[in-house]
């Protein structure tokens, strides 16, 4: 379905028609993504074209943009199939050939395959002739996933430094403020070093490299990154279902907004602060153009987080489907001691709304988180459910205020990115949705696990436990176990004052 978007850029050197008026109306949902991943670190450069944004009176620009995919959400171009551990290649080519399947394409840790549609064949049609077949552990469809809609996207402006942190835009960045981060970092020094947190999203602009961005997003050159994995570009297309995408569309940074969030470097008087600013991220690319990828992509993506020493990997996106192999990369990272965190999803506001949060957050094994707004209630749109866990804020409606001149919504550095002109805008800019809530619980128990707090249950009761309660007494399916409350949590682990 069609959404539209609403973006608020702080320079006028980006010359854009079709602009409108954010307070007219609330501001609908769009997802946007970085064109591709920077996969290689280096030292960052600035090519013609990108540019620091001037201070000056914002503007806005409506995009109309596809979200949600038309039909069934899964890929129509491959099946995932699990074949016998024991079963060799050229066993396998000739179960896929018998079957009818065009190809077939192991995932890069051999867990499970990727089987080709034949053209004018269906994915019921090579399930169905799969399924059944000596060797064949397990055939399934590849369910579609996205980054939460974003509700809104605006930029900021300038604010008086807060005592504690030097960051010109941090006594805006409520959300951080809600959660007690200050307090917290009163008794934890740490910032998240020597952690490593996984980020599985449209990538992250951590500089180096050819392809773009090639420079460190706003507020991100003294931070720490892995040269990660990109799972996106140069893999086979799918039709997603969405219907044709407008290429020239401008492209917010979604996966550079969610890391800054985590690791946007405090006390250096540029833009705001993140959670756990001495993390180590490690970008891994599983959503591509337009904000959509595969669960197949996100279970290689943990995968490959696990194997290269994540304590802690954030998801911000979801799917309306499971899968099975999904599923048995969440159990493995579980078991491997890593704390897994999703967004709810964004569409508790929809005619017909989920029942629950979506995949991965549903999983057992992963911490879901929700979104709550300025007065610490549940925002609309964010997805409740048996398997909600934790609230963050995160705003309703980024194109507003919320009283003292504050933005409704979270504050971090991003880029936009405009393919007509070539030009990219590097700002910081509010935003809202599940998707900008995860990070903070991501960061939070970052600051927890370099404290020594490494069981992955140990660590979510002790979240648990330290919320401030929102809604009904104790668990409740609007607000699960309440919100986010780093002092608390620090609290719990032996910080009386």
């Amino acid at each position: 379905m069609k959404r539209t978007l609403l973006l608020a850029l702080a320079a006028t050197t980006i010359l854009l028609t079709g602009f409108a008026d954010a307070q007219r109306g609330r501001p609908q949902e769009g997802p946007l993504s970085e064109p591709s991943l920077s996969e290689r670190s280096g030292t960052p450069t600035r090519p013609p074209g990108e540019r620091r944004p001037a201070p000056h009176e914002p503007r806005r620009i409506s995009l109309e943009l596809d979200f949600e995919p038309a039909g069934r959400p899964v890929a129509a171009d491959h099946v995932v199939v699990r074949f016998a551990n024991e079963m060799p290649d050229w066993q396998r080519r000739q179960v896929v050939t018998a079957a009818g399947g065009a190809g077939f394409r192991p995932a890069r840790r051999d867990v499970f395959t990727r089987v080709d549609v034949a053209p004018g064949d269906s994915v019921d049609g090579l399930l169905a002739r799969l399924s059944g077949v000596a060797g064949v552990v397990s055939a399934e469809p590849d369910p579609l996933c996205w980054a939460p809609a974003i509700r809104a996207v605006t930029s900021v402006a300038s604010a008086a430094a807060a005592a504690d942190f030097t960051d010109p835009l941090f006594p805006l960045q409520w959300t951080l403020q809600r959660i007690r981060l200050p307090e917290a970092v009163e008794r934890n020094g740490t910032g998240g070093g020597g952690v490593i947190v996984a980020v599985l999203d449209t990538g992250v602009a951590f500089g180096g490299g050819g392809g773009f961005p090639s420079r460190r997003g706003l507020d991100l050159e003294g931070a720490s990154f892995l040269p990660g994995l990109d799972l996106v570009d140069g893999g086979p297309p799918f039709d997603d279902g969405s219907g044709s995408e407008n290429p020239s569309s401008p492209r917010f940074g979604h996966g550079t907004f969610v890391a800054a969030q985590i690791v946007a470097q405090v006390n250096n008087g540029i833009s705001g602060a993140g959670v756990a600013p001495r993390v180590t991220i490690l970008p891994v690319r599983v959503l591509g153009t337009g904000g959509f990828g595969t669960f197949s992509d996100v279970a290689e993506g943990i995968d490959f987080a696990v194997a290269h020493g994540a304590k802690v990997i954030n998801m911000s996106l979801g799917g309306s489907e499971g899968a099975g192999f999904l599923q048995a990369a969440v159990q493995r990272a579980a078991a491997a001691g890593v704390v897994l965190v999703a967004s709810a999803g964004n569409e508790a506001d929809e005619p017909e709304p989920p029942d629950d949060v979506g995949f991965p957050a549903r999983y057992q094994q992963v911490i879901a988180v929700g979104a709550s707004g300025f007065d610490d209630q549940r925002v609309d749109y964010s997805n409740t459910g048996p398997g909600l866990e934790i609230m963050a804020p995160a705003g309703e409606n980024a194109g507003t205020e919320v009283g003292n001149g504050l933005p409704d919504g979270a504050v971090a550095p991003s880029f936009v990115h405009f393919p007509a002109s070539g030009e990219t805008l590097y700002s910081t800019f509010v935003a809202n949705g599940t998707s900008f809530s995860a990070p903070q619980v991501a960061g939070g128990a970052a600051l927890l696990i370099a404290l020594g707090v490494e069981d992955p249950e140990v660590l979510r009761d002790l979240l648990q436990v330290t919320v401030r309660d929102l809604d009904a007494a104790g668990f409740d399916e609007q607000t699960g176990h309440g919100l986010l409350d780093l002092l608390e949590a620090h609290r719990g682990l032996g910080f009386s004052f």
